[in-house]
């Protein structure tokens, strides 16, 4: 074999292999991630990323609460759509026009604590955490929240899971 032809095989394989990292890349936010207050389903329908809430730490109102009756589910109260205002918060999809572009995940997210909607990307760290970071502007200038994956099972998770009558993988 000569020097050419084993460049090409080289050129050739490192192609590859940088497209099954991008590919990974692009999976690995797929799946139910938790943070402190929710457990989200990630997944991909016809070419665009949807987060739903499948889990609330808290799913009904407490009686302090003032943006609902006490023992209520919660709902999209602060929705800046007055028809959107009486939705459950369970089965939200927060994400809008999510597309994988440049190697990450970016969109629109909407946040149903303030009814506002922000730009946004998604990605996985080095620790396996799932990064969702909002911004206006620059994502300079935002905040990153960090989500666990389900299965990582701390008390807070199960209870969420549980609530949510989602099949249980904490054993």
């Amino acid at each position: 074999m000569n020097t050419t032809t084993m460049l090409r095989g080289l050129m050739l394989s490192l192609v590859l292999a940088a497209g099954s990292v991008d590919a990974g890349d692009r999976d690995s936010v797929f799946g139910q991630w938790a943070g402190d207050t929710s457990i989200l389903d990630i997944g991909e329908a016809n070419g665009t990323l949807y987060a739903r809430v499948v889990g609330i730490l808290n799913p009904n109102y407490g009686a302090d609460e003032k943006d609902g009756p006490a023992g209520t589910p919660r709902v999209d109260a602060h929705n800046p759509d007055e028809s959107l205002r009486d939705r459950p918060i369970l089965g939200i999809n927060l994400l809008s026009g999510y597309q994988f572009s440049d190697g990450k995940w970016q969109g629109q997210l909407y946040d149903p604590e303030s009814g506002k909607t922000y730009q946004s990307q998604i990605s996985v760290d080095g620790d396996g955490n799932l990064k969702l970071r909002g911004y206006i502007g620059t994502p300079m200038l935002g905040k990153t929240r960090i989500f666990k994956p389900a299965s990582t099972c701390s008390a807070d998770i199960k209870r969420m899971l549980a609530q949510a009558d989602i099949a249980n993988t904490c054993g």
